[in-house]
């Protein structure tokens, strides 16, 4: 846990949502991570860590925020990308690409 002034806030989102003319279920690979901070809170944001969940995690829906926020839910404990204050995008090699 952080200081008493630390915020941390979890959220969910649905690939379906995201894609709405794919499959989740369907072969993807990310082939780049870069945040996007709304310019009102960039000064706030420290560290963005996304996880992926078990496709038998259920009860959350899309855009769904939990707050207080010190763990990850059950199922969704696979961290894919982690950002921290500076960091660079993150580009994958021509051909190459995370499932």
């Amino acid at each position: 846990a952080g200081h008493s002034t630390d915020s941390y806030i979890c959220g969910t989102f649905d690939l379906e949502v995201l894609m709405p003319n794919r499959s989740a279920s369907d072969k993807h690979h990310v082939v780049k991570f870069s945040p996007y901070l709304d310019p009102a809170s960039r000064a706030y944001v420290h560290h963005i860590i996304l996880f992926s969940c078990d496709s038998a995690v259920t009860g959350f829906t899309h855009a769904q925020t939990v707050t207080p926020c010190e763990n990850m839910p059950r199922g969704c404990n696979e961290m894919k990308w982690a950002y921290a204050v500076g960091s660079q995008d993150m580009v994958m090699p021509s051909g190459v690409g995370m499932p």
